[in-house]
C-alpha cells in the first residue's frame, strides 16, 4: 500500500503552532505530494467541514485546545487516505 494511501493525525504538540490553519493544511499537503493548489483548495474544504473557516488566517497557537484537534484531524485527511490513524482514538 502506497504510504500516500494513509493518514496518520499528529498530536498537537507535534505540528507547527506559528503557522496559521490553512498554511499547516497546504504544508502537510504537498509534503505528501499534492501540488499547492490542490492542497490549497482541499485545505479550505477541510476547513469549512471542521468549521474552522473563520479561523483559517490566525495562528495555531491562538486556537483552542478542540480547534487544535481538529486541525491535526484536518491534516492528517489533507490528501483523502484510504486509511486514516487518529492518534489518540479515544480522546
Amino acid at each position: 500500500m502506497p504510504p500516500r494511501s494513509i493518514g496518520v493525525m499528529p498530536q498537537a504538540d507535534q505540528i507547527f503552532d506559528r503557522v496559521t490553519g490553512l498554511q499547516l493544511l497546504v504544508y502537510a499537503g504537498m509534503l505528501r505530494g499534492m501540488p499547492r493548489r490542490e492542497a490549497r483548495s482541499r485545505g479550505k474544504d477541510l476547513l469549512l467541514a471542521f468549521d474552522l473557516a473563520e479561523d483559517a488566517g490566525k495562528q495555531i497557537n491562538e486556537y483552542s485546545s478542540g480547534m487544535t484537534r481538529k486541525i491535526c484531524l484536518a491534516s492528517a485527511m489533507i490528501h483523502s487516505p484510504r486509511i486514516l490513524i487518529p492518534d489518540e482514538p479515544f480522546e
